[in-house]
């Protein structure tokens, strides 16, 4: 049961993570963009 949780969170963890890499990584190419224009 503990087992079946924990996997469950680290699929969520990493789904979150990867989220949040995808939008940092968007949100300094707006930056980017921003600066350049």
């Amino acid at each position: 049961m503990r087992i079946i949780y924990h996997a469950e969170n680290l699929i969520a963890n990493h789904k979150f993570r990867s989220f949040y890499l995808v939008m940092n990584h968007k949100f300094k190419l707006f930056i980017g963009c921003e600066i350049n224009l």
